[in-house]
């Protein structure tokens, strides 16, 4: 019996050893010391036992059993003041370019992670490799890991680094019934010389949202069909009256030929 209780107690530590965090560390107590555990099972083997060796065989039982939950709690509070897990964000042509994450244990996801911004993208999420093929599935084997920011552009929009848009990639997203909806995040900023090519006989009004603050001089001129252009009341640059866009200063920036 006693051979069996130092390979119960080699076993308990073997496998502590291993745990790595508080979960599994607390899978290892409930495995050796709970009611349906190990340990526990041998205790409850007693009624086995001559008479006159329980006692020698009961301070066995609790000696080892004091062992393992000595060492379990040396363990947990080790864990509990070292940091395991830490993540790296790269933004990937983003901002802030590298962020570091640390936790004390692996129970995290991308909800505890700042999301970037770069100007003239959308934001798609993180991705486990620098090609942004795949994505971040919030499974972690590693202690130390790197995740990658994906990109893409806006629906309907090609954007600069500025965050200018400089071309209209699909006229049905960017035009309903003549309007233009540009993208309102506030990583889009501006309107390039260039935007509008292609499509310029198809626009006939213009929402200028609050996020946009420069406009390539001239360009609504370029437009035969323009009717009327509106800011968004919460533009800090333009605003407009009865179709026609001025700068705050109120200097004319574009009035709509109909």
């Amino acid at each position: 019996m006693k051979e069996k209780l130092q390979a119960i107690r080699e076993e308990a530590l073997a496998q502590i050893e291993q745990a790595g965090a508080l979960d599994k560390l607390n899978d290892v107590r409930v495995n050796f010391l709970g009611k349906k555990g190990k340990l526990t099972a041998v205790l409850k083997s007693m009624k086995d036992v001559a008479p006159e060796e329980r006692p020698v065989f009961g301070q066995l039982v609790n000696d080892t059993r004091t062992q393992i939950e000595s060492i379990l709690e040396d363990t947990k509070k080790k864990l509990e003041t070292e940091v395991p897990w830490s993540v790296t964000l790269d933004a990937n042509g983003g901002i802030p370019a590298i962020r570091e994450y640390s936790f004390a244990e692996k129970t995290f996801s991308e909800k505890d992670f700042e999301v970037p911004t770069r100007p003239g993208k959308v934001f798609t999420g993180w991705y486990e490799d620098v090609g942004c093929t795949k994505p971040f599935s919030g499974v972690i084997d590693v202690k130390n890991i790197r995740l990658y920011a994906g990109w893409k552009e806006f629906d309907g929009f090609v954007c600069d680094a500025n965050g200018y848009v400089t071309a209209c990639t699909n006229a049905d997203t960017m035009l309903r019934d003549g309007f233009l909806v540009l993208p309102t995040s506030a990583s889009c900023t501006g309107i390039a010389a260039s935007a509008f090519n292609g499509v310029e006989d198809r626009i006939m009004e213009v929402y200028i949202p609050a996020n946009i603050h420069y406009i390539a001089e001239g360009i609504f001129g370029r437009l035969p069909n323009l009717l009327y252009i509106e800011a968004a009341s919460g533009n800090p640059y333009y605003y407009s009256e009865e179709g026609v866009l001025y700068r705050t200063n109120g200097e004319i920036v574009a009035t709509p030929r109909g």
